[in-house]
């Protein structure tokens, strides 16, 4: 990286609303936690998870058994 490097800015759009995702440099932070710190900032908006949903086409039957299975799934979490 450069050495006049002081964050990472990204603009991300999720459900039509488009976010800015700023993380800037603190006193006496290294390098590597602001990349650390931007990746955790992205995995918490969810970006990855949708992106990682919407990789591959998924039919309406599929879909609607990978839901009544997470439903069955948490219903018997709820009952324990």
């Amino acid at each position: 990286m450069p050495a006049a490097y002081h964050g990472f800015t990204t603009v991300i759009e999720k459900e039509g609303v488009i976010m800015p995702l700023d993380v800037h440099l603190r006193d006496g932070e290294t390098q590597e936690a602001l990349l650390k710190r931007f990746q955790r900032t992205i995995e918490m908006s969810g970006i990855l998870r949708e992106v990682k949903a919407k990789r591959f086409f998924v039919s309406r039957g599929v879909a609607a058994r990978i839901k009544a299975k997470k439903a069955e799934q948490k219903r018997r979490r709820q009952t324990l």
